[in-house]
C-alpha cells in the first residue's frame, strides 16, 4: 500500500514541534498538536507521537523544559544543530550550513531565529514544501539526523527522543520512496 505524502510531511511537522523549545509558547500550542495527532493516518507513527505527547504530559512542564535544555542546550554532543556532529571544522561546518542555507532558499524559504541546520526547522521545512521536494530535504539530512540520534541514544535518558528520532529517520525515508 501506497503511503500519503501528506500524511508523512504532517507527521515530520509534528516531530519539528515535537523536538522544539518546550517554552510558554510550546505548551500553551501543545494542546494543537495533541488535535493534529488525530489527523495522522499511519497507525504506528501515531502510536509513536502519542506516546511521546503523554510522557511529556505526565511530566511537570517545567521538569521538562529543564530535561530539554540539559539534553539539546547544553550538551554538544546532542544540540539538535545537524551540522555539529558531521563536520570536522569549523570550513567543513560553514559549507554544511550554507547546503541548508540553500535548501531552505531553493524552497522559497528563510531561516531567522536559527541557523538552518536546525532540525526542527528542517522537519518544518519538509512539512511545508511540495513531496518531491520534501523527500530531497529528508534525504539529504539523513545521514545527520542519523548521527544525532546516534548521539542521543549514547546519551542517558533520552529514549523517548530515540523513538521520536528514529520515527523521523523512517518517515523521511518513506517520503523519499512514495515521492517519486
Amino acid at each position: 500500500m501506497t503511503r500519503n505524502p501528506e500524511d508523512i510531511q504532517r507527521i515530520l511537522g509534528l516531530a519539528a514541534f515535537f523536538l522544539s523549545y518546550p517554552d510558554q509558547r510550546w505548551r500553551e500550542d501543545f494542546s494543537l498538536a495533541q488535535a493534529s495527532l488525530k489527523e495522522v493516518e499511519d497507525k504506528k507513527a501515531a502510536s509513536t507521537l502519542q506516546d511521546f505527547a503523554k510522557g511529556v504530559q505526565a511530566m511537570d512542564p517545567y521538569e521538562f523544559e529543564s530535561r530539554y535544555v540539559q539534553a539539546f542546550d547544553f550538551s554538544q554532543n546532542t544540540n539538535l544543530y545537524l551540522t555539529s556532529r558531521s563536520s570536522k571544522d569549523t570550513g567543513q561546518q560553514r559549507m554544511g550550513l550554507l547546503s541548508y542555507q540553500m535548501t531552505f532558499e531553493e524552497a522559497g524559504f528563510q531561516v531567522h531565529a536559527e541557523t538552518p541546520d536546525y532540525l526542527p526547522a528542517m522537519l518544518e521545512l519538509a512539512s511545508a514544501v511540495d513531496a518531491p521536494m520534501a523527500g530531497s530535504i529528508m534525504a539529504s539530512a539523513a545521514h545527520d539526523i542519523e548521527l544525532l540520534r546516534d548521539a542521543v541514544k549514547e546519551a542517558e535518558g533520552l529514549d523517548e527522543y530515540v523513538t521520536l528520532l528514529d520515527l523521523v529517520l523512517e518517515e523521511g525515508a518513506e517520503l523519499k520512496e512514495v515521492a517519486r
